[in-house]
């Protein structure tokens, strides 16, 4: 990238950002408000072009932002370990990280904060409405598919909670007053988590695989969230974003404290741009989740009707396909019709995929690549990293990575690889390979992450440090092998060259 484009791009950045939403709001809304079952095949597949040619099209500016966030990120760690703290890099990392807590306007954060909203009004109104939410799921999940018509199942005085069901009732009118209240207190709860559901609905976990369910096809994720935090107590923003700002408070006072005038003039500036852009890249990045739900959307109602018409044995078959088949059975140039038995042969090659050796990090590979799909463990003997792993695993006590939300916890650790393992999650450090937004909903529970994969600028980090919890990724030295359930750790998110975790 030139230097010319990069200034332009600096003193730019807010209104291409405008631009771009502007641009896909536009078109985004647009899609929500179509009925991709109602279309054939042919509209279908138009609609695909469009996305592609129109909003997938015009991704300039996300590519431009990360850019910008590359260039000034970097400086700002320069210009830390040179000017503000000379002689400790962890100092100097820690540092950097603290003044990128608190941004705020960061949407991925939004639906975490919705939930916890609910679970304050939940646990604030009333005994008898908590007692109701988290004794009826089943019953709040009917109400939720159709509250017109679903009955109650399940109410405060049939609990097998005796503490609510010997409370001492009202007498006479209070009675009716007292069950109206909750009866309209229940009606905002649903309230609440329909608007959710049609705002962020499209969300789910591993939110980048197509084939996945989403919140919609499941609110029972929604559901548990909101009863986790109103157990837990986890759910008061006010007291989150207080520690965020007392964090990056602090870390200004010390950049204000070390540095003259005229180095903090441009400090502040490298600051200031840094900010912007990280900011900005979460939100552009947020809309690529916006957009793949949209896409989701639109092969699943491809999947219904090759299913219609018996092309297929099930509509979520369509995930096996290639894009490419799909549109060449549309248009008739496909090399075979027979897409039912092309996607039995794809069912096996991922069922045979998730049994074998998980590839690693990084690899580098000569020749052919045929033979190193067929044979996996070729790829463990290319590991880059393999030497890096080695000696970060020494100890047998001790696990490196890099922090990016300062703090330090010791408790119990619970190791999950998918989201599922995580119910029940109630203060806990959450341990795990990697997370993506759709995990977002369990941070508040745990009281410290520990993640094997990510950087300074993943999407972890970021969420992590805009809701202040101790955060450390990139965890090299076999985490998920030497952490277990239940083991007792000590996690110092503010180190940078030896924050670790010991049992």
């Amino acid at each position: 990238m030139t230097t010319t484009l990069l200034h332009c791009i600096v003193y730019s950045i807010d209104r291409l950002v405008q631009q771009f939403f502007d641009h896909f709001n536009k078109h985004y809304e647009a899609a929500l408000a179509s009925d991709f079952t109602k279309m054939d095949l042919v509209g279908q597949m138009d609609y695909l072009k469009h996305i592609y040619k129109d909003v997938i099209g015009h991704w300039e500016v996300p590519i431009y932002n990360d850019t910008y966030v590359m260039v000034f990120f970097g400086l700002l760690k320069k210009l830390t370990g040179r000017w503000v703290i000379t002689n400790d890099t962890d100092k100097a990392q820690s540092l950097q990280n603290d003044l990128l807590c608190g941004q705020g306007d960061v949407e991925s954060t939004m639906p975490t904060k919705l939930l916890m909203e609910s679970a304050e009004y939940i646990d604030t109104h009333s005994p008898e409405l908590k007692e109701w939410f988290l004794s009826c799921k089943e019953e709040v999940l009917a109400l939720l598919a159709d509250q017109n018509t679903a009955k109650t199942t399940c109410t405060v005085a049939e609990s097998s909670h005796g503490a609510v069901r010997n409370r001492k009732k009202p007498q006479g009118a209070a009675i009716s007053s007292s069950q109206d209240a909750l009866e309209e207190a229940k009606k905002n709860v649903l309230l609440s988590i329909r608007m959710f559901l049609n705002k962020y609905g499209f969300r789910c976990i591993n939110e980048l695989k197509l084939e996945e369910n989403t919140l919609h096809d499941d609110p029972g994720f929604v559901v548990d969230m909101i009863a986790g935090y109103v157990t837990s107590g986890a759910y008061s923003i006010a007291s989150m974003e207080k520690r965020e700002m007392e964090i990056r408070k602090q870390a200004e006072d010390l950049v204000q404290s070390n540095l003259p005038i005229h180095k903090r003039v441009i400090y502040n500036w490298v600051l200031f741009h840094a900010r912007r852009g990280v900011k900005h890249r979460e939100n552009l990045r947020f809309a690529r989740t916006k957009i793949w739900g949209v896409v989701r959307n639109l092969f699943r109602a491809v999947g219904m009707n090759l299913y219609k018409l018996g092309v297929v044995k099930m509509e979520q078959d369509v995930f096996y396909l290639t894009v490419d088949e799909l549109y060449a059975y549309v248009e008739g140039r496909s090399v075979t019709n027979d897409l039912a038995s092309l996607v039995e042969i794809r069912k096996q090659e991922w069922s045979g995929y998730k049994k074998g050796l998980q590839p690693p990090q990084r690899f580098m590979t000569a020749g052919a690549l045929g033979p190193y799909q067929l044979f996996p463990q070729l790829l463990d003997d290319l590991d880059m990293l393999k030497e890096a792993e080695a000696e970060a695993s020494s100890d047998p006590n001790v696990l490196k990575g890099t922090p990016c939300c300062p703090g330090v916890v010791e408790g119990a650790v619970r190791v999950v690889t998918n989201v599922e393992q995580a119910k029940g999650l109630n203060g806990e450090i959450l341990v795990t390979a990697r997370t993506d937004p759709g995990w977002v909903p369990l941070y508040p529970l745990c009281s410290g992450l520990i993640i094997e994969r990510g950087s300074l600028l993943s999407h972890s980090a970021v969420v992590a440090r805009e809701l202040g919890l101790p955060t450390v990724v990139g965890v090299s030295g076999g985490l998920l092998k030497r952490l277990k359930t239940g083991m007792k750790v000590h996690l110092d998110a503010g180190k940078v060259c030896n924050p670790y975790v010991v049992w």
